[in-house]
């Protein structure tokens, strides 16, 4: 599917399966041979809003979104293992606001501003996931089951 069409913009895919077989996708915009693999690390995938594969000269994101160096480095930090340990992670406010749950900074113009939306924790394996509609620390995480 990510290799069918053209993108305008960049874009990230987690792709995993129960069997234990994950991987993210970095998209930059182009055709197919702009996609860039990367697998996890010590059995985890972490990323945040920039590019990690080393391919581009010049990471938009960076200048847009500074902290995602600042959130990357909280989120490798962490070695989050269990369940909660990453719900805990996932209300990080390190650099509030513009943190892992990231709030509207005021001073920013009103369009220019951005928030966490929303927070997914998945267990393949039991065929659970977690929603939090918004942001974590102040929405609570509701079990969604996928079993078939």
């Amino acid at each position: 599917m990510l290799q069918a069409g053209p993108r305008a913009s960049s874009a990230n895919y987690l792709v995993a399966h129960a069997s234990g077989t994950a991987l993210d996708i970095e998209a930059a915009p182009g055709d197919f041979t702009r996609l860039y693999p990367l697998f996890p690390e010590d059995g985890v995938l972490l990323h945040t809003n920039h590019f990690l594969a080393g391919i581009h000269p010049t990471d938009l994101a960076l200048w847009a979104m500074p902290s995602s160096l600042v959130r990357l480095q909280r989120l490798r930090a962490a070695r989050a293992r269990t369940q909660d340990d990453f719900r805990a992670l996932l209300t990080d406010h390190a650099d509030h606001p513009h943190s892992v749950c990231a709030h509207p900074d005021p001073a920013d113009h009103p369009c220019e501003q951005g928030t966490t939306v929303a927070s997914v924790l998945m267990n393949l394996t039991e065929k659970h996931i977690w929603l939090a509609a918004g942001n974590p620390c102040r929405a609570p995480y509701e079990q969604l089951d996928i079993a078939l």
